[in-house]
């Protein structure tokens, strides 16, 4: 038996076999125009993430002068506009306690001025109802004088 690498066949076989897995990683790594391959896609990752972390300026179209892609700010921009935001939260939330217990003072206050209205509504009542009765003897009074009978004690 003739060992397979040392005959002709074989090592054209194996050459080829090579070229093969060659052209296959190449086109896994490069890719065509139609599908990129993995260093394309890799580039493209590279810059968005640099993209990301640093910024970059708008894209303008050099014929029209179009913008085709707006300016994207980098981090340390972003988390200042985040810190801004955050402490402009914070003090909404500060005046939104104080409004709120400023609300419940004016409730404390407004179930005692109601407490004290009820109190004065009932003594007005009961006022009206005491100067009808006080009418009422005046007429009784005025009656028994002009009839000359003496007021009962009991009216």
């Amino acid at each position: 038996m003739v060992h397979f690498l040392t005959s002709t066949a074989g090592i054209i076989t194996s050459v080829g076999a090579a070229c093969l897995l060659l052209a296959g990683l190449g086109k896994w790594l490069y890719g065509t125009k139609k599908q990129p391959g993995v260093f394309r896609k890799l580039g493209a990752d590279g810059r968005a993430i640099r993209d990301t972390l640093v910024g970059r300026d708008a894209i303008h179209d050099s014929i029209t002068g179009e913008e085709l892609s707006p300016a994207i700010l980098g981090v340390g921009a972003r988390m200042a506009h985040q810190e801004s935001e955050t402490s402009e939260i914070k003090d909404a939330v500060t005046s939104l306690a104080s409004s709120v217990a400023t609300l419940v003072d004016l409730r404390t206050e407004i179930t005692d001025l109601t407490g004290r209205v009820a109190h004065i509504e009932t003594a007005i009542g009961m006022e009206r109802h005491l100067k009808g009765l006080e009418s009422v003897q005046l007429l009784r009074t005025i009656e028994s004088v002009a009839t000359g009978e003496p007021p009962t004690v009991g009216d």
